[in-house]
């Protein structure tokens, strides 16, 4: 079953998204016009650039946020 994620807001252009169980999944840096999303799981996964905070968040739900399969 999925786990539910945080968000937390640490300063201007600085957020982690983050559960109880695995800490720390990504991270958004940037400014707007430059914002980067970097996959910091066990796995990982290339760092994607976006315009802005709203994009790289989208980012962040499409690949946390799924229904499981019956």
């Amino acid at each position: 079953m999925p786990e539910g994620f945080t968000v937390d807001y640490r300063n201007p252009g600085h957020w982690d998204i983050s559960t109880r169980r695995d800490g720390r999944l990504f991270t958004i840096r940037g400014e707007p016009g430059d914002v980067i999303v970097h996959d910091t799981r066990a796995r990982g996964g290339p760092s994607r650039e976006f315009k802005n905070v709203a994009d790289a968040m989208t980012c962040v739900c499409e690949e946390l946020m799924w229904e499981p399969q019956e």
